[in-house]
């Protein structure tokens, strides 16, 4: 794939626009008012079905995306909505979630683009109907990655927070959430870090559940973490990835136009060429299976 260079991988991009996709439906019961963008579709063969939701709707815009490692390794989102909070929360529960990753602020350029849908402070508390999220700390990552060895030649001058969160519902058991905030990768853009997003990955690779993922529409920036995730996993399970339009037709086969356009292209091959470089310090890990 790297040695296509960026006119190589900008002739595949235009030829996947022009791609007919099969004619999966886009799911349209009970989701009035509950999609952020009325031209984001969200595709019903895959969607994340809210069970035993109160209100008997099961509607939220999100699916489920594969890679080599797992069928369901990740959910892309959109960004919740005030009204549909509760239903991101009762998502993360019915599904273990144990990482979030956040790719855009809570307002850009203007434009409102996610709203605040968790405690921003530690030792807050936040209730969402009946849902209960406290922030127990709050930690910048600027420190780290200014400690490593290679943050010059990497550029890796970034800011993302963690904060850790701790969900409670009535009848069932609390859990910790790990919620990571990427707060300077613009929209329609490019970062100026080439290793945060391996970072970012690397942290949340060990998680055995879904790890849920979103920006605005939640196929943008979103797209593009998931696509460097899938090369990275079929490189490490020996599977070929030489045709990038191939790898995005079998994202957006489960997420609808994930990776909206081709600037990302430069982006994603100084990534890889970093990962590469890196090998040892990105290296992938999962979660070991407990034996009996």
């Amino acid at each position: 794939m790297l040695s296509k260079g960026v006119k190589g991988l900008n002739d595949e991009f235009i030829a996947l626009c022009l791609f007919n996709f099969p004619s999966f439906p886009a799911y349209k019961k009970f989701c009035s008012g509950r999609n952020r963008y009325r031209n984001v579709v969200c595709l019903d063969h895959s969607r994340v079905k809210l069970n035993n939701h109160p209100t008997r709707n099961d509607y939220i815009h999100a699916n489920y995306v594969s890679t080599p490692f797992s069928e369901r390794r990740f959910i892309c989102t959109q960004a919740p909505l005030d009204c549909t909070t509760f239903d991101f929360w009762f998502m993360i529960i019915q599904e273990k979630v144990r990482y979030i990753i956040m790719l855009t602020n809570f307002t850009e350029k203007g434009y409102t683009k996610s709203t605040l849908y968790f405690p921003f402070e530690a030792n807050k508390t936040e209730n969402y109907n009946g849902i209960t999220v406290k922030c127990i700390t709050v930690c910048l990552k600027f420190e780290i990655l200014v400690s490593m060895n290679f943050i010059q030649q990497l550029n890796t001058l970034t800011l993302f927070i963690s904060r850790s969160l701790v969900i409670e519902w009535p009848g069932v058991q609390s859990m910790l959430v790990t919620h990571l905030h990427w707060i300077d990768w613009p929209d329609h853009g490019i970062p100026n870090s080439y290793a945060c997003p391996l970072l970012l990955l690397k942290m949340v690779r060990i998680s055995s559940t879904p790890i849920v993922l979103h920006c605005s529409a939640g196929i943008g920036r979103t797209g593009c973490l998931v696509l460097i995730e899938l090369v990275l996993e079929k490189l490490l399970c020996k599977q070929i990835c030489s045709d990038m339009s191939l790898m995005l037709i079998e994202l957006r086969r489960q997420r609808a136009n994930l990776v909206q356009n081709n600037i990302v292209l430069l982006f994603l091959i100084n990534i890889f060429k970093v990962f590469l470089k890196h090998f040892l310090f990105f290296e992938i890990k999962t979660e070991k299976k407990k034996t009996s």
